[in-house]
């Protein structure tokens, strides 16, 4: 049904991960007859701003443009002057967006640029935390009270594609930002479009995807070819990587036991990716679920293969002590710069037979949105603006990118993969839906999710698996997006 097979190439940008929560009913529940809490909550929000009961499917419309707004417009030939007279403006992640921290590795910038924002709009700023699903919550609990929780939000796209957005919870960003300002990142700008319209923006890299680290000095030892010359010939692939694994996989006191790990137990998502696969894949503005696609199943089937090949297992601590060749995992901060002895490197994972070029997966980017009931819709906007303005353009955008590889990599080839990988973006969307997440992965898993199949403990094939899950998780799917029909 994807039909892709090539990751679309991503300018530098940023993204991450966490728990959901739409509302959602599974197969056999009445979704005809039975609204979500969301969906009663998106009347509540219609309802106060003066529109009536919404219908079902409707999006309820912000209020009109008041005089404020319309005064503070640029007028032809002059720049428009914004003075909030010492309002306080809130900024709402899931982490302290604060950059007053010695830790921040911009924090000379970033302060400075915080200081010339205060004076130039007049106004104080107030950074709101709230980890995780809990500031989705707060969102909506916010706006139905017409007290929105920051006058902008940061949020995950799962959370705004479709709930947020389909609810009427924020507002589209396209109304108050100037999206062809180059500031903002222009893949983020395309994966945050619901029904033609922009709701969300971000100025940052591309700086959280799957890949995949590896022993370079276990390489060099064994006297292999080091894998990152060919990635670029495009020859870095299922079938090498399966060549390497074999030689660095040990037993070394014969106890029946692996003491050296060929590699940690692949990450099925990324594997799925590297074949041009997705979980949830959106397919003409609409979501559907194709792990049962083709080359989707083939990389089910290839990690099940390389779990039960006799070269797999361990864990983090076990590639930091060197005992393992390579690492599924994501382009965080490991610590192993300061506390592995054996020199390592960044991979994209291995290239499958059906893909074109190699893809890195991600479940999702972050979105800076404007809810309901911001007081100050437009101004904060511009506000924001300006705050990201503490590095010029896009060649601002690539020089913060450097500096953040800099600070996390020791080798300057590390440091071009690390860039090159994040090209190579490729977005499943399959975290929007957290009832297809909880019961892919049951806690704890009596052997029917997904992960305990492909590492043979499960109590069905992966044929099995997709017969009796796809129609319902597509069906959780349409449900969904039928509310904003």
């Amino acid at each position: 049904m994807n039909g892709e097979t090539e990751p679309e190439e991503a300018p530098v940008g940023d993204t991450s991960s966490g728990d959901f929560s739409t509302g959602v009913a599974f197969e056999g529940e009445s979704g005809e007859e039975e609204k979500s809490r969301e969906y009663v909550m998106s009347e509540e929000v219609a309802a106060a701003k003066g529109e009536g009961t919404a219908e079902k499917g409707a999006t309820p419309v912000p209020g009109k443009v008041t005089e404020k707004e319309k005064n503070s417009e640029k007028q032809p030939g002059e720049e428009a002057r914004i003075d909030l007279k010492g309002y306080t403006v809130k900024i709402a992640a899931w982490w302290n967006l604060d950059p007053k921290s010695p830790s921040n590795v911009y924090y000379v910038k970033a302060v400075e640029r915080e200081k010339e924002v205060r004076k130039k709009y007049n106004v104080k700023i107030k950074y709101i935390s709230v980890p995780g699903q809990d500031l989705k919550d707060k969102i909506v609990s916010s706006v139905i009270a017409g007290d929105p929780i920051g006058d902008i939000c940061r949020c995950r796209s799962g959370w705004v594609l479709p709930t947020l957005a389909g609810m009427g919870y924020i507002e589209p960003a396209e109304k108050y930002f100037d999206i062809s300002d180059p500031l903002w990142n222009p893949y983020v700008l395309k994966q945050a479009m619901y029904k033609g319209k922009v709701m969300g923006v971000d100025h940052g890299p591309l700086s959280s995807y799957a890949c995949m680290l590896y022993n370079r000095s276990m390489i060099q030892r064994l006297g292999l070819r080091d894998p990152q010359e060919l990635v670029y010939r495009k020859e870095w692939t299922w079938a090498k990587f399966e060549e390497y694994v074999k030689a660095i996989a040990k037993d070394t006191d014969n106890d029946g036991k692996l003491d050296i790990y060929g590699t940690n137990l692949v990450t099925f998502q990324s594997a799925v990716a590297s074949n041009g696969g997705r979980i949830v894949s959106d397919i003409n503005g609409r979501d559907f679920f194709t792990l049962n696609n083709p080359e989707a199943v083939e990389a089910l089937k290839w990690v099940q293969y390389i779990n039960g090949l006799g070269v797999a297992g361990g864990t983090m601590a076990d590639f930091a002590m060197g005992n393992m060749g390579f690492y599924w995992w994501w382009n965080y901060e490991w610590g192993f710069k300061s506390s592995m002895k054996d020199k390592w490197g960044i991979l994209p994972c291995p290239m499958g037979p059906r893909a074109k070029d190699y893809a890195a997966w991600w479940d999702e980017v972050h979105l800076m949105c404007i809810p309901a009931y911001s007081k100050y819709p437009k101004e904060t906007a511009a506000i924001w603006t300006d705050l990201c303005r503490w590095y010029p353009g896009v060649s601002g955008r690539d020089q913060m990118y450097e500096e953040m590889l800099e600070n996390q990599y020791m080798d300057k080839n590390d440091i071009e993969m690390a860039k090159f990988i994040s090209t190579k973006f490729w977005l499943d969307k399959y975290f929007a839906y957290p009832d297809i997440v909880d019961d892919m992965y049951p806690w704890p898993d009596n052997g029917t999710g997904i992960e305990a199949i492909l590492r043979g403990s499960g109590t069905m094939s992966i044929e099995q698996w997709l017969a009796r899950k796809s129609e319902m998780y597509q069906s959780t799917i349409n449900r969904l997006w039928k509310m904003f029909e």
